[in-house]
């Protein structure tokens, strides 16, 4: 038994030494051929980054767009939602590395500049960056869970401070841990930026601009590089905390609209009756679980739907980590151009 294992061993290592061989030398070089015998984590691990060094391949040649998506794109978002909803790899370091080597995508495509139209970039759980040629907008930018003992961020501090001072203003949604990061409000505030919030949202910070009415309201907030922003605010709830919902005019006449974790019963009738109320969104992010979905986008005079909020790592269990593949699901009969995107992407809009 100990020969056939060994001469087993022997082939493998031969056929591979002999395929490397004929593969050419021009060829990178691949990842040392490994035995993962007694070691699952060491296979889960490496299973995962081989399979997120697919996906990213996937994603540079699959854009978003509101186009019926490739197969292709649909398999590499699907890979994801196996990938995140695998408990084995909750807090690890190898989905740290992948998400903030995507945010460092970001970092680097936000310094092309905009010279028509707006860029709307999708961070981790429901942040996003609003790049227009005006100004650059910052919405519930969160570093997400911890690694597991290294007491660091899925995004590293040093990518979140980058995002941070990329953007002009910050708009924060609602007061929970996964929108209101301390830190990335910190770099904001410490730098002279604007932070916008509800009154329930780091009360003490002097640093934060607190607005809450009880009906719907207009407002102008200046972002730190002079430009004015537009804003009617609706204000929302999750469950009994406070959400604002911003939506916000750019000085070159694009609104845009993310709803932050929108949900109340109780709240339904005003939200499904807001035409005429309010201006008509371009782009509009609604989380995923939106309660009726088509009207809320129909409500905000949705042009463009993007949804947000899938596979949120920290505190929701695998029910509630919302994949890709429900998204899909969801939107395929919903009636208005949209695009499902994951960490990381861009989506580009024009009038």
């Amino acid at each position: 038994m100990r020969f056939k294992r060994t001469f087993t061993k022997g082939c493998l290592a031969w056929a591979f030494v002999l395929l490397t061989n004929l593969s050419g030398a021009s060829q990178a070089p691949r990842k040392e051929l490994t035995y993962f015998w007694q070691d699952k984590e060491g296979i889960v691990k490496t299973q995962a980054e081989l399979t997120f060094e697919l996906i990213d391949e996937i994603l540079k040649e699959e854009k978003p767009s509101v186009a019926d998506p490739s197969k292709a794109r649909k398999a590499a978002l699907y890979l994801m939602d196996q990938i995140l909803h695998d408990t084995r790899l909750d807090g690890s370091q190898v989905i740290g590395d992948f998400l903030d080597g995507r945010m460092q995508g970001v970092i680097a495509d936000l310094r092309r500049p905009v010279t028509k139209g707006i860029r709307i970039y999708k961070l981790y759980n429901d942040g996003w960056i609003i790049k227009s040629p005006e100004v650059t907008i910052g919405w519930d930018i969160y570093r997400g869970p911890s690694v597991k003992d290294s007491g660091s961020r899925m995004i590293s501090d040093s990518t979140a401070s980058m995002l941070a001072d990329a953007c002009d203003i910050l708009f924060l949604t609602h007061n929970h841990a996964d929108h209101v990061d301390p830190f990335v409000v910190g770099e904001f505030v410490s730098n002279g930026k604007p932070v916008i919030a509800p009154d329930e949202i780091l009360p003490d910070n002097p640093g934060v601009t607190h607005t809450r009415r009880e009906k719907i309201w207009k407002e102008t907030f200046k972002a730190a590089n002079g430009a004015k922003l537009k804003a009617t605010v609706v204000p929302g709830h999750q469950d009994h905390l406070q959400n604002n919902i911003y939506i916000l005019t750019t000085p070159g006449g694009y609104t845009v609209c993310s709803t932050g974790d929108q949900w109340l019963k109780s709240d339904l009738d005003m939200m499904l009756n807001l035409k005429g109320r309010i201006p008509p969104v371009d782009v509009f992010m609604p989380i995923c679980w939106a309660a009726r979905l088509p009207e809320f986008c129909e409500s905000f005079g949705a042009k463009i739907v993007l949804t947000g909020h899938e596979n949120e790592l920290g505190h929701h269990s695998i029910d509630h980590r919302e994949p890709y593949w429900l998204s899909y699901h969801k939107l395929e009969s919903l009636p208005f151009p949209n695009s499902l995107m994951t960490w990381g992407e861009c989506f580009e809009y024009k009038k």
